[in-house]
């Protein structure tokens, strides 16, 4: 995957000092085995090691992961740094991870705040996609990407043959079977079926919006849902300072890691079981993102997303 960047680094048993720069910033980290989200400040020490964030990245909210990996052929005294290299490097000096900002990194204010679509225009892009062996049995939320590609979650595919047993349900009450898988990954969570919906001019998909967007909390997204009715429509508020189509790896214990962008609470509610597929949309109705599930963040669920722009660096090289 060459949107992250991985930084191995030996774990350092002796005191580490603490930086000059202690102005607070809050950052979000994600340890391994927890679903919490963690504040910090400037700095913090994981295992001995000491992460230092550039105090140019004071005003930005990211998300970054510490984890210790889980690979047969490396020595259990390592431990690992994940970014998204598209906004952040990450360099190692002397017991000490230093965070800074890619000098290119420029992202580009969305200029879009009211809702300028319809539900009308997207409604049959929108589904269901159920899975299921016989034993079990999962459903989530999913889009069209074309006339006869769907997005989902990776985490609904029930076993070793998924597309077996897969069934989509548009939200016209069309019923569609998976024709084949094409693409699908357990960290970044989502799976790109070929579905057996006919070829047609007149069918609607959603288009990805994948530019490097810093949202300010004013902006509001949208987060669209096909179980109620299939016809929920939830706007989102950005988070804290704003959130960043760039943002870093939430790790979940059950699930592995996945990329996200996170969101506030969402006015009509929070985000429940069943809405894991859903597609996040800019307010001119293009998915910023694949929402996955939640995290908690203090009082609140903390809605969080794929990105747009890293699941299209995916799909490039894929038979769509």
């Amino acid at each position: 995957m060459n949107y992250l960047k991985y930084v191995w680094i030996a774990v350092l048993c002796s005191c580490v000092h603490q930086p000059e720069d202690s102005a607070d910033h809050e950052i979000f980290v994600k340890p391994k085995g927890s679903l919490q989200v963690e504040r910090s400040k400037a700095s913090a020490t994981f295992a001995g090691v000491q992460v230092v964030v550039e105090p140019s990245l004071k005003s930005s909210e990211f998300s970054f992961l510490v984890r210790k990996p889980h690979r047969m052929d490396l020595m259990d005294d390592l431990i690992d740094i994940v970014v998204d290299s598209a906004m952040l490097k990450v360099n190692y000096t002397n017991g000490t991870i230093y965070i800074s900002k890619q000098p290119k990194y420029q992202p580009q204010r969305s200029q879009h705040r009211r809702r300028a679509f319809s539900l009308a225009s997207i409604r049959d892009s929108l589904g269901v996609m159920v899975s299921s062996n016989g034993m079990k049995s999962y459903s989530c939320n999913g889009f069209f990407i074309d006339s006869r590609h769907f997005v989902s979650n990776h985490h609904c595919l029930v076993g070793s043959e998924p597309c077996d047993g897969i069934q989509i349900t548009a939200s016209n009450r069309k019923v569609f079977s998976c024709k084949k898988i094409i693409g699908t990954d357990q960290e970044m969570d989502y799976v790109v079926i070929e579905t057996n919906r006919p070829r047609s001019a007149k069918n609607q998909f959603l288009e990805f919006d994948t530019k490097l967007y810093s949202f300010e909390q004013t902006d509001k997204l949208w987060v669209v849902s096909v179980r109620d009715n299939m016809e929920l429509v939830s706007p989102c508020s950005a988070l804290g300072n704003g959130i960043s189509t760039n943002a870093g790896v939430l790790c979940s214990s059950q699930k592995g890691c996945r990329l996200a962008s996170l969101l506030s609470q969402c006015s009509n509610r929070t985000i429940a079981l069943g809405d894991s597929g859903s597609p996040v949309l800019n307010s001119k109705g293009e998915v910023i993102g694949l929402l996955w599930g939640y995290v908690h963040g203090g009082e609140k669920n903390l809605p969080a997303f794929v990105p747009s722009r890293l699941l299209k660096q995916e799909f490039k090289n894929m038979d769509i």
